[in-house]
C-alpha cells in the first residue's frame, strides 16, 4: 500500500464531507430536502473498509500484516480528520443556508455504522424537541 492509494481511498470520503464547506455546492449535495450527499455519507466509512480489504485481499501473504497496520492506521487517521472537518460543515451549513443542525450529525453519518455507536452530543429531550435545543445554544 503506498501513499498514493490511501490518499485516494480517504480523499473521496474527505472530499464530500469537504463539499458541505463551500457556499453554493454544498446547498446542492446537502439541501434538507434530501441532498446525495445525506444518502452517500454513510457509506463513506464501508467505501474505505471495501477498498482496504480488496488491496490487503490482492497482496502476497508475506505483505498482509504490514498492510493491516497500515489500513488501520489510515481508519484512525479518517475518524480523526472527519471530526474537525464534519463540524466545519456543520457549522457553514448552517450559516450558509440555515440548516439546523444537532451537533455531530455529520460526523456520525459519515463514520456510519461505528458512529452510531457514540453518545449524542445533546440530550433526549433536546433531540425530541429540536426547537429547544435552538433556544439553549443559539448565539
Amino acid at each position: 500500500m503506498d501513499a498514493r492509494f490511501l490518499t485516494a481511498v480517504l480523499g473521496v470520503p474527505l472530499g464530500l464531507i469537504l463539499l458541505g464547506c463551500v457556499p453554493f455546492v454544498g446547498g446542492f449535495f446537502y439541501s434538507a430536502h434530501g441532498g446525495i450527499a445525506w444518502f452517500l455519507l454513510p457509506l463513506c466509512l464501508p467505501y474505505i473498509f471495501v477498498r482496504l480489504s480488496i488491496k490487503i485481499w490482492k497482496l502476497p501473504a508475506e505483505e498482509k500484516t504490514h498492510a493491516v497496520k497500515i489500513a488501520l492506521v489510515s481508519v484512525i487517521l479518517y475518524v480523526a480528520i472527519a471530526y474537525p472537518l464534519a463540524r466545519l460543515t456543520e457549522l457553514s451549513i448552517r450559516s450558509s443556508f440555515g440548516l439546523q443542525l444537532l451537533p455531530g450529525t455529520v460526523f456520525k453519518q459519515a463514520t456510519f455504522p461505528l458512529g452510531q455507536l457514540l453518545p449524542p452530543y445533546y440530550t433526549r429531550e433536546e433531540m425530541e424537541n429540536p426547537d429547544l435545543y435552538r433556544q439553549r445554544h443559539s448565539k
